[in-house]
């Protein structure tokens, strides 16, 4: 199968049922941390997107999500954005519902 690396091309349930947290150890060479990424890295690709929005003031985000995995001892989980709500906060940005 190939990746085309310029778009997201994963199916729904793969998506939610692909992702990983790993809690990595500080070490001199290290930094350590918490690190989500795909559990098949060596098929799919995770990309990190930083998206900034104004709060509206009385109006919530506007952002629809979804918990992937929670509820572990050490309170560690996985919540992604699943879409936004037409006329939310979020939707005002460019490439917005």
């Amino acid at each position: 199968r190939s990746v085309d690396m310029s778009v997201y091309n994963l199916p729904l349930d793969v998506i939610e049922t692909g992702w990983k947290a790993s809690v990595v150890q500080r070490t001199m060479d290290e930094e350590g941390g918490i690190f989500l990424g795909p559990k098949n890295g060596r098929e799919h690709f995770a990309d990190d997107i930083e998206v900034v929005f104004p709060r509206i003031e009385g109006q919530g985000m506007g952002i629809e999500l979804a918990e992937l995995a929670g509820g572990r001892e050490d309170g560690l989980g996985i919540t992604v954005v699943t879409g936004l709500v037409e006329g939310g906060a979020a939707s005002a940005v460019e490439g917005g519902a």
